[in-house]
């Protein structure tokens, strides 16, 4: 029987990624073995969706997701905050946090001939806006097309690679996470942005950024949450937030493009 391998250099992490992997039953390939210091886990055939993904396969995994991965807890993880507090913090307090230590007081200026407000101005709109993130579910953690493997002759799916760590807990988060990661990875591919095929042109008060991606597919994602009921609003801003945080990870100009490419897109936040 083939097989794959995770190896762990922290016993705890591994325990971690045990309890995750149990609660995605069914939507993750079943743990086979289980040794010191490693996970095996049987191989699932198939394609990873940066190879192939059409609107129709977008729209199977979406309704496989709410029937098979998105199950519905109670999430406890502070007694004195709201879950959607919680996720707030995450999203858009730290978000305006990165933001400030960036630009302070400073106008940000045009990108694509969008005009973007300082930081405070941001703020303010954001946190006047009613939101609808914040559901509990078992979540993947780092749901993007790569992590979703498609066997055609099945007709089926699984994720693979979960991620337990994002919001400290093994095996729960927000659905709107899952599903914001999904977007950032449609509208920044990966693959593109580590090969440097984007464009970044900067002068002193106007940014132009540029990426290709699949527009039809953003635009049946956005059809598949008006019909499922969820809020594209918040998957942009969620989407936007992380691009803006994690930009500051990579080196130039990685970092200035996502920076930039994030501010763009939280700009329809912001209407």
């Amino acid at each position: 029987m083939l097989q794959t391998k995770k190896s762990f250099t922290s016993k705890k992490e591994q325990e971690k990624r045990i309890q995750h992997i149990n609660a995605m039953e069914g939507a993750v390939p079943r743990i086979t073995q289980i040794t010191e210091d490693s996970i095996y886990s049987e191989f699932f055939p198939g394609h990873d969706l940066t190879y192939y993904c059409d609107v129709e396969i977008l729209k199977s995994f979406f309704i496989w997701s709410l029937e098979n991965l998105w199950k519905e807890v109670d999430y406890r993880i502070l007694p004195e905050e709201s879950f959607f507090n919680y996720c707030k913090r995450r999203y858009i307090d730290r978000t305006i946090e990165v933001l400030a230590e960036i630009y302070g007081d400073q106008t940000i200026g045009k990108i694509n001939n969008i005009e973007i407000p300082n930081v405070g101005i941001i703020s303010e709109i954001l946190e006047k806006r009613d939101w609808k993130f914040g559901e509990p579910v078992i979540i993947h953690g780092d749901l993007h097309l790569a992590n979703i493997i498609f066997n055609k002759n099945l007709n089926t799916f699984k994720v693979i690679d979960v991620d337990e760590n994002y919001f400290g807990e093994a095996d729960y988060g927000d659905k709107y996470y899952d599903i914001a990661k999904l977007y950032f990875s449609i509208v920044m591919p990966f693959n593109l942005v580590r090969n440097h095929e984007f464009t970044i042109e900067q002068n002193k008060s106007t940014t132009v950024v540029n990426v290709n991606y699949n527009k039809t597919l953003v635009n049946s994602y956005h059809d598949i949450l008006k019909i499922s009921n969820l809020s594209f609003i918040d998957v942009i801003l969620i989407a936007s937030s992380l691009m803006v945080q994690r930009s500051q990870l990579h080196n130039s100009p990685v970092k200035e493009f996502m920076l930039h490419y994030g501010l763009l897109n939280l700009a329809d936040c912001l209407k």
